[in-house]
């Protein structure tokens, strides 16, 4: 829920002033939002994609932890 603040001007001048600003922030906004949205898909595909399957390599999640393919920890574990 939006909540109005109580220190709105009356002037219609003012108003317009102050929606034309948000709509500014709000478009700028959106794209920093489709940008981040990318990033997110593309770490997915890098890190649960066929091809990390297939790799074998140790890869870095986006928290900074490292995680091994499910294809090299299943070799290390048939060694042992």
């Amino acid at each position: 829920m939006i909540s109005m603040p109580e220190d709105l001007p009356d002037d219609p001048v003012l108003l317009k002033q102050l929606l034309a600003q948000l709509l500014i922030e709000r478009t700028a906004d959106k794209g920093h939002i489709v940008d981040l949205k990318e990033q997110i898909k593309l770490l997915r595909d890098r890190l649960f994609g066929r091809k990390s399957e297939q790799t074998g390599r140790t890869q870095h999640t986006a928290n900074g932890t490292v995680q091994r393919t499910r294809k090299r920890a299943n070799a290390t574990r048939r060694r042992r």
